[in-house]
């Protein structure tokens, strides 16, 4: 995918280009400038989002809106109005599963840029928490090629601000249920990163 944004008089249009590599053809599609391309969807979508400043009280951290679009182009439509998605995965039934959080009423700055819930998206784009993780600092998901399990990896925040913690591997049910420790990385002053599941392993 790559993005080309153009200046049409006073206002910028970004455009897409998905190049398939098997046909060598690419296909373009525009979408408002507001929008920033995330992630691709395993259900043939891509997601965007809208970075929103609408809390007075905090003009730098915005919450997100999230879009999604078809790869083939077409108008981009609101996933959620109800929470901000930093990770997205569609399991299969009309409703995704995302890393974010639920546009609450903060009460305090570090609440407010808090990404540690773990969110259920129905089909009408209400956001429910399935699991919370407040003690980690650092969280990612990953969703199975099945979509029956999810796997996070969590860091907790190191005695030196400068430094992270202890990390941890754990396995759910796609309901949040079910939890197994699979293994536990001693702090090392490295951040430990998981980049995902092999294609054919569940």
């Amino acid at each position: 995918v790559r993005e080309r944004s153009t200046l049409v008089g006073d206002t910028i249009v970004r455009s897409y280009v998905i190049f398939d590599v098997a046909t060598k053809k690419e296909t373009s599609f525009e979408v408002p400038a507001n929008l920033e391309l995330s992630q691709w969807l395993d259900d043939g979508k891509l997601y965007f989002y809208e970075a929103i400043r609408d809390d007075p009280r905090y003009p730098t951290l915005p919450r997100l809106r999230g879009w999604t679009t078809s790869v083939v182009g077409g108008k981009p439509t609101i996933l959620s109005e109800s929470a901000s998605l930093l990770w997205l995965a569609s399991v299969g039934d009309g409703s995704c599963i995302g890393l974010g959080r639920l546009h609450e009423n903060p009460k305090n700055e570090s609440e407010y840029v808090v990404y540690r819930r773990w969110l259920r998206i129905d089909g009408k784009g209400e956001a429910s928490v399935v699991k919370t993780f407040d003690e980690f600092e650092h969280i990612g998901l990953k969703l199975s090629p099945d979509r029956k399990h999810v796997a996070c990896m969590g860091q907790t925040r190191g005695t030196d601000l400068d430094r992270t913690g202890n990390s941890a591997l754990l396995l759910y049910d796609l309901d949040g249920k079910n939890e197994r420790k699979i293994l536990t990385l001693p702090h090392d002053d490295k951040q430990t990163q998981m980049l995902g599941w092999f294609p054919s392993v569940n």
